[in-house]
């Protein structure tokens, strides 16, 4: 049986200049990302993929997350389908994977 953890992007900027899509990081959100890495080392969490929406915010808080626990970046697997997907949504995309991992 595979695990499965769900984070949630850490804290990003708001502006109503700057698209849902594209929004960064702020830099709480960045030292919320490092201590997410922190833990998942600390615990010998050890990911084979890391899904995330195409996000900037999602895409931004796995790299920081994967480099504070010293793993590759290249776990990252972007699903568009992701981004603002609702819990059935998220829940069919994690289905169909354990189809093809088993």
């Amino acid at each position: 049986m595979s695990d499965v953890l769900l984070l949630r992007h850490a804290k990003s900027d708001w502006s109503v200049d700057v698209d849902d899509f594209d929004r960064p990081l702020n830099n709480r959100g960045k030292r919320a990302a490092q201590r997410m890495g922190e833990w998942l080392k600390t615990h010998q969490f050890i990911p084979e993929q890391v899904w995330v929406s195409a996000a900037k915010r999602t895409m931004e808080t796995a790299e920081k997350t994967l480099k504070a626990a010293g793993l590759p970046i290249s776990l990252i697997k972007p699903i568009p389908e992701l981004y603002e997907a609702s819990p059935a949504t998220v829940l069919d995309i994690i289905a169909k994977a354990q189809k093809i991992w088993v």
